[in-house]
């Protein structure tokens, strides 16, 4: 039994779903129907090229206030020891991070999903730098070295295109990054 039951996984998985859709179809509608069911305010418009003009989108708030009620939920539910199924942990891996070291400049950017072509063909995907050098740093130390060091997600890019799943050994046991970091959280953004 994972985290999310019923209801609750039916919403965090139409919110996983969300950044994947092309927010001018109605997919994108269908989605906020089922995140917020019986809230949903039906306005006719998709979506709108132009994003402060928020009033034509009035479900904009409701999934902000959704996202983070099952988010809150979600974390109560993680603190007082709830057990996280490979289901759970797939609604979160949906981060990216492109760390660049150019002739001793590093640069960091974060965006929400792979760059993929099955990601670029109907959709924008955007990324965000990181500026601050305290947070770069911090991401750097203590989250991509964890991720670098998976072994239980990882794969290979082989030089024919295709892809080869990391081994374990024994002097390299298995580390799944994900459930370390919900087992770690609030424990690596710490000043050591």
């Amino acid at each position: 039994m994972g985290l999310f039951e019923s209801q609750k996984r039916v919403w965090a998985e139409a919110l996983s779903k969300v950044s994947y859709c092309n927010p001018f179809l109605p997919e994108r509608i269908e989605l906020e129907r089922v995140i917020l069911d019986d809230k949903f305010i039906d306005s006719g418009v998709a979506w709108h090229k132009r994003a402060d003009e928020v009033e034509d989108r009035p479900n904009i708030d409701l999934l902000t206030v959704r996202s983070k009620e099952l988010a809150d939920w979600a974390r109560t539910q993680i603190e007082d020891g709830a057990t996280l199924s490979e289901e759970d942990v797939s609604l979160y891996e949906d981060v990216v991070l492109y760390y660049f070291y150019n002739n001793g400049a590093e640069e960091m950017l974060l965006g929400s999903a792979d760059l993929m072509p099955r990601n670029l063909d109907r959709r924008v995907e955007t990324l965000f730098p990181i500026e601050d050098e305290k947070m770069l740093h911090a991401i750097r130390d203590k989250i991509l070295r964890v991720h670098l060091k998976d072994n239980v997600q990882c794969w290979h890019l082989l030089s024919d295109g295709s892809y080869e799943r990391c081994a374990t050994t024994s002097e390299n046991p298995p580390l799944n990054s994900q459930m370390w970091m919900i087992g770690h959280r609030g424990i690596w953004d710490r000043d050591t």
